[in-house]
Parts: structure tokens; sequence; C-alpha cells
């Protein structure tokens, strides 16, 4: 089984930091859109460090997962959209970098430079 992200799922019991069970990334866009709440920080966490494995892995990625067309409109994305830049769009609206790019537009650069985007 994969992840939102294309990548194998990992036994969650094996993750110390967050133990919640059936936690995905999906599970977790699909309850803000819901709720339109901020997530938990353990849920932030979760999506943060999913997302830097995610963007780790851009330029050896062969395909990433396309985000269904109702989730990229909540997000002011384009139809078509990777998951990972919903995520990457979650984390910037709820818990946003400082002193940084922020992650969405870091990721459509890295998505670019692979050849995952246009320019």
């Amino acid at each position: 089984m994969v992840n939102a992200l294309g990548y194998p799922d990992k036994p969650f019991a094996v993750n110390k930091h967050l133990k919640m069970k059936n936690l995905t990334e999906q599970s977790i866009v699909d309850g803000f859109l819901f709720n339109r709440r901020k997530p938990s920080e353990k849920k932030l966490e979760f999506l943060e460090q999913e997302f830097q494995q995610g963007f780790d892995a851009v330029a050896e990625a062969v395909s990433l997962n396309i985000a269904d067309g109702t989730t990229c409109e909540e997000f002011d994305l384009p139809q078509g959209s990777y998951w990972i830049q919903v995520i990457a769009s979650l984390l910037d609206l709820k818990a946003p970098v400082k002193e940084e790019m922020p992650r969405l537009a870091e990721l459509n650069k890295e998505l670019i430079y692979y050849g995952h985007l246009e320019a």
C-alpha cells in the first residue's frame, strides 16, 4: 500500500512521535476541508514529515500522485496538481515558515527543475 504521495506506507506503530491510528495525508486534508479548523499539532507534524520525505524524493520520482479536482479547487491550485502540493498549501496556510520561502513555492521550484511541472 502507498500513501497519498505515492510512497510505501510505514506502520504507524513504528513512528513513536505519532500514535494516531489510520492517519493519512488524505484524512487530514479531508478533515480540514470538512471542519475548516486548523489540524492538531500532531497532524501538522505528520504532514510536515510526509512533505519533507516527498520533497526529498522529487529528484528521483518517476511520477507523483495527482489530487482530485475538488481538493485542488479548495486550495486554489490548478486542476491536476500533485498531492504534495496540496500538503504544502495546507502547511503554508496553517503552519507557515517564518524566514524561508513558502513550502509550495520551494516545492514548485523543485518540480519545475526536475521536469514534473512546466515553467
